[in-house]
């Protein structure tokens, strides 16, 4: 027997069913495997969170009769207690959804995480909640992930890569990790930034969440502590995800459960560097299992960063050099269609290049490379505008970057 979004079981009231989706959420984050396994046990969640609190109890027991001695961890005891006392208090009335939670019997539930086998039974928000949920089922959703300690050249190349899909209107999502996570979250809150300076002096909406943070402990927990501006920044233009509950902390084991939320939001992902053995490799192969796109950005023969994406490639994964392999594979179509239009489904409107500012970024650039700031003295644009601009043009193949953030047309056009 399954309970889903649209049938509950006649016997158990919506609200019952919400106050136990939020309640097996919080046995996850203390448990690691319990709440999968009861599920599984169950054929699903959806009759899993039909059982009655004392059968959850007895699965419990069940379990720590079956588990073999010294299976658990010196650093569980904490982790034990705190499971033994969320077990026994039950479902809570007053832990019922509010507008920072979302759970699986709930419409606003991202509907791709249904496809999971063991989907989180509730999601902890914060941020631009509402927005957030709306975009993760109404827009294309690419996860950038990579090493914690990057090169330059994947730290470019991923900021590149999120820059522009977030300029072609797509929902970046990455883990809020160092390197790679954080660059690729940085350059998609700029892109959007631009883009919405882009919209307004076009009459256009202005665009909603910038990109969206899968964390591997609680939404109130800022982990790393040095990422904490760019929690911030998220917070206010984005949204924070987590499968665990307020308060707590980040553990190894809660990373590879957060990887797999990280692929399962997401059409395709995106491998920027990463060792054999990585999280962010771990994400690609949720993301496989789950027959979604992956690609791997190819790095130089026989470097250590190189060895993730390399294995990607050679278990079938696509090459991605630029944003524009992915949106290809998105289906995107014509990318010589400019990126503001692309947005709203309007087709560009021929014009000069005076009232065409993409027209007169381009032009600027036939003298040579060019900083934002040197375009948009050039061209009397804002610098945000010339920024959204410029990623616009790169990916429709127009310009590239060349290094100090400056911009030349793209060779061989």
């Amino acid at each position: 027997m399954r309970a889903d979004a649209d049938t509950p079981h006649e016997d158990v009231a919506r609200a019952e069913l919400r106050a136990r989706a939020v309640w097996f959420a919080e046995l996850a984050g203390w448990r690691r495997g319990f709440v999968g396994g009861l599920a599984a046990k169950c054929g699903g969640l959806g009759a899993a969170l039909l059982l009655e609190p004392r059968a959850v109890a007895a699965a419990s027991a069940a379990r720590r009769r079956a588990a073999r001695n010294g299976e658990a961890d010196a650093e569980s005891e904490a982790e034990s207690s705190a499971f033994a006392a969320v077990l026994a208090r039950g479902p809570s009335p007053e832990a019922a959804p509010d507008s920072s939670v979302v759970t699986w019997v709930d419409e606003a539930y991202p509907p791709q995480l249904r496809e999971l086998p063991d989907p989180p039974p509730a999601l902890f928000l914060s941020g631009l909640a509402t927005a957030g949920l709306e975009a993760l089922g109404r827009r294309h959703v690419v996860a950038v992930v990579g090493s914690r300690s990057p090169s330059a050249y994947g730290r470019e190349l991923a900021a590149t890569i999120a820059r522009d899909l977030t300029a072609a209107g797509v929902l970046v999502v990455s883990g809020l990790a160092l390197g790679i996570d954080a660059a690729a979250h940085e350059a998609a809150l700029d892109a959007a930034r631009g883009r919405r300076a882009g919209n307004a002096s076009r009459g256009r909406p202005s665009g909603g969440v910038a990109t969206v943070a899968v964390l591997g402990c609680g939404v109130d927990v800022e982990h790393p502590p040095s990422n904490r501006r760019l929690f911030a920044r998220v917070r206010g233009e984005g949204l924070l995800v987590s499968e665990f509950t307020w308060g707590i902390g980040a553990r190894p084991w809660r990373f590879p459960a957060r990887n797999r939320v990280m692929a399962g939001l997401s059409e395709a992902t995106v491998m920027v560097e990463g060792a054999e053995r990585s999280g962010a490799l771990i994400t690609a192969r949720y993301a496989l299992d789950l027959g979604r796109d992956v690609f791997a950005v190819p790095g130089e023969a026989g470097r250590r960063l190189s060895a993730g994406p390399h294995r990607l490639l050679r278990q079938g994964a696509a090459v991605c050099e630029s944003a524009r392999d992915v949106l290809e594979a998105l289906g995107y179509g014509d990318l010589a269609v400019g990126w503001g239009d692309r947005l709203t489904g309007q087709e560009a409107a021929d014009g000069t290049e005076e009232d065409d500012p993409a027209r007169r970024v381009a032009g600027a650039l036939d003298g040579g490379a060019r900083t934002a700031d040197q375009l948009a003295a050039a061209t009397r644009l804002a610098v945000p505008d010339v920024l959204a601009l410029l990623a616009g043009l790169e990916v429709d193949g127009a310009v590239e970057a060349c290094g100090g953030g400056a911009y030349r047309v793209r060779r061989g056009r």
